[in-house]
């Protein structure tokens, strides 16, 4: 089992993320932080702002997050960092890009939708209790949740179909490259179409490699670091990690970042699968 490496000695208050040898994050003073993995004392907050969610880095190169204000905002990811408001949007969730969209829940529970320049501001739905979930695998479909349903939306047709699965813990949805959709409720993992599970997983979001798919799902469960293959087959749950993970894991090639117990910031490196 590899021993994990800590990036530098600053605390976060959410999950990292990484994107072309940077990782960004919150720290727990709110400020939005990008650090280089190659070296974390440069690890920089520019012009003095700050995020009230994980920030989400887009393929392009920009990074979104939730604002001060709740303001759905977006900030170049070089210097000099221009940044700015999404048109005039307000959100309660961390906002979910996909192909020139960012989805996102606004502050009176509705699921929309904005083009990344700001224009084209789109109700999807009129009720939403949870971050929603959607990937370029399908960009057709949303999911969300309402109530005591998850709910997935058919964007081109606008019929919407709820399941029997019950509550979805606010900010776990992740729709993977896969096809999947993941969450967690009662501290159990689940992937859409099972109503029950015995993988007990912490309430963060469940999460697939960012890039190239390893059928892999990588989670926490009461401190441990771990991933399944996406059957969710729980004979095969490989423990990458025995203690101190408490987070998202984002998955890459090679190794995962993830938040401690300590709120710092860890690198482990992973190998290829035991189980394809």
């Amino acid at each position: 089992m590899a021993t994990p490496t800590k990036l530098g000695d600053i605390e976060t208050a959410g999950s990292p993320r990484y994107h072309r040898g940077m990782v960004w994050f919150r720290r727990s003073d709110d400020r939005l932080t990008i650090m280089p993995i190659a070296d974390p004392s440069k690890a920089v907050n520019p012009n003095g702002i700050k995020t009230l969610s994980d920030p989400v880095p887009l393929h392009t190169g920009p990074v979104v997050f939730r604002g001060e204000g709740d303001k759905l905002m977006m900030m170049l990811g070089n210097p000099p960092y221009l940044h700015g408001q999404i048109g005039n949007c307000i959100t309660v969730s961390a906002p979910v890009p996909c192909e020139q969209y960012i989805y996102f829940r606004s502050t009176d529970n509705k699921l929309q939708r904005v083009k990344q320049d700001g224009t084209r501001l789109e109700t999807l739905s009129t009720s939403c209790e949870t971050r929603p979930a959607i990937s370029s695998a399908d960009p057709n479909t949303v999911y969300y949740g309402s109530g005591d349903q998850m709910r997935w939306l058919n964007i081109a047709s606008g019929s919407v179909t709820s399941s029997p699965w019950g509550r979805v813990d606010s900010e776990t949805l992740f729709k993977s490259r896969d096809g999947n959709v993941y969450f967690t409720r009662w501290s159990h993992l689940y992937r859409g179409g099972s109503s029950t599970s015995d993988i007990p997983a912490d309430s963060f979001a469940p999460m697939t490699r960012a890039q190239a798919d390893d059928s892999m799902v990588y989670y926490t469960d009461r401190g441990k670091l771990c991933r399944v293959p996406n059957s969710l087959d729980k004979s095969k749950i490989e423990t990458l990690l025995e203690s101190g993970a408490r987070s998202a894991v984002d998955a890459q090639a090679g190794f995962v970042l993830y938040a401690g117990t300590d709120h710092k910031i860890y690198k482990l490196a992973v190998s290829s699968p035991v189980v394809q």
